[in-house]
Formats: C-alpha cells, structure tokens, sequence
C-alpha cells in the first residue's frame, strides 16, 4: 500500500509539485518515493516521503552494490533535500503574497472618471 491521499496532498502542495532534488515542475509526472522502503520498516507518512521527478525517482536504488558508479542517495540526504525544498517553495509563496498585498488596488472603473473629475 502507497501513501494515502492526505499525505500525496500535503506533499504535493508543499514542494508545488516539483522534484525535491532536481527542482524541475513535474505536474502529473511526479511520483511519491518511500525514502525508507516499507521493506526497510519506512511508513506511509508525511515524513517518510519526497516527490520525485520520474528521472530522479529512476536513480533510486540502482547503485550495483559490487561494481558501484557514482555516489548513492543516503536518507539522510534525501530528508534534507526535500526538507530545503519544501522551505523554498514555502518562502517563494509567502513573497508572491506579501507582493501581491503590497500593490496598491486601482479599481478598473477609476480611470475612466478621471477626465470628468478635471
């Protein structure tokens, strides 16, 4: 059993549905990676998931543990990838609000009085 629709909803709109180590905007193309397998004992929770682009996502345990190339993701790399992720879009958010409430409100109709006020 995968993640509950709860948890794909928190994680989706927490990293905005992006990859959390790529930073590439997935969509519908993203999938929801146990970060500890449940093979391993990992949940089904919040914490125990990072939404991974599918090119991201196919890297993931695929180090041959006889002839390794290259350097395996650990778990405590993934958790700080998604963790700097997730503060990011959460930053990135509250700017485009702050900005969007610092702009002054012109109602569309006051241009159009203006010229009778002169």
């Amino acid at each position: 059993m995968g993640f509950n629709r709860s948890i794909k909803d928190k994680v989706l709109v927490a990293s905005g549905r992006c990859c959390a180590i790529c930073h590439k905007f997935c969509g519908q193309k993203i999938e929801l990676h146990h970060i500890i397998q449940v093979a391993d004992g990992g949940k089904n929770t919040f914490d125990n998931c990072i939404p991974l682009c599918f090119d991201c996502h196919s890297d993931m345990g695929k180090i041959d543990k006889k002839h390794p190339r290259g350097t395996q993701y650990s778990s405590q790399e993934l958790y700080m990838h998604r963790d700097n992720w997730y503060k990011n879009v959460k930053q990135e958010s509250q700017q485009e609000k702050d900005k969007v409430s610092k702009e002054p409100v012109k109602m569309h109709h006051e241009q159009d009085y203006q010229h009778i006020m002169l």
